[in-house]
């Protein structure tokens, strides 16, 4: 009887000791949104990058900044000489393959004729997420793009399915990051399109946790082609 009390006088007394060492746990998320902040991705787009690859002169560039608190992304899509964008989209899937849409980067309206030019600019946090990643992290997109796994594909009338794409690259550079405002700057226009998981709609000012993106005066009307 004697041994099995100071079994369980030590068993106490290791747990007194080493306890604290579960009080780490709540930490995690603060630890990770530490370790991505302030990292950039890119990619270059280009119709060679489409499956099926398409015969095209239109090409573009995209960048996500995370801000210095880990849980916010600013981006910004350009294009050059693409004709009628209809919509753009971040993906999952690795190069030479397709997958569903995680973010909606530009929803339309349409922008009728060749243009060249910032198509989409704006902050997000992961409450926009939709696909594979909704309910998920900042953090979760941050893996996928450093593993390759996520794409940007912008379609057009004459290719609604994806005129230009490129993957996103699995290295990263960091930098010093402020944190970002909850509105993006409207670089051509007074209207800025807000946009929900699923919705989007006209607000003069972006709400907090949404993406926002920065379309021009002249847009005609959005057209039911959406990139998939």
């Amino acid at each position: 009887m004697r041994l099995c009390r100071q079994s369980d006088h030590n068993h106490h007394k290791h747990h007194r000791r080493f306890g604290h060492h579960s009080q780490l746990d709540p930490h995690t998320t603060t630890i990770t949104t530490v370790a991505i902040a302030g990292k950039t991705f890119t990619a270059e787009l280009a119709g060679k990058n489409v499956l099926p690859a398409v015969e095209t002169s239109a090409t573009g560039a995209v960048s996500f900044t995370v801000d210095a608190t880990g849980t916010r992304v600013h981006f910004v899509l350009e294009v050059s000489n693409i004709t009628d964008a209809v919509a753009a989209r971040l993906h999952v899937g690795r190069a030479g393959a397709n997958g569903q849409g995680l973010l909606i980067l530009f929803p339309g309206p349409t922008k009728a004729g060749t243009f060249t030019g910032v198509l989409a600019e704006g902050n997000f946090n992961a409450s926009a997420l939709i696909g594979s990643l909704a309910g998920k992290t900042i953090a979760d997109l941050v893996a996928l793009f450093e593993s390759g796994r996520a794409y940007v594909n912008v379609g057009t009338v004459k290719n609604p399915k994806g005129e230009i794409r490129g993957q996103i690259g699995g290295t990263s550079t960091s930098t010093s990051a402020p944190a970002l405002s909850s509105t993006s700057t409207t670089l051509a226009s007074s209207a800025t399109t807000t946009l929900t998981s699923s919705t989007a709609t006209t607000s003069p000012s972006a709400a907090a946790g949404s993406t926002t993106s920065t379309t021009s005066p002249s847009t005609s009307a959005s057209s039911s082609s959406t990139v998939t």
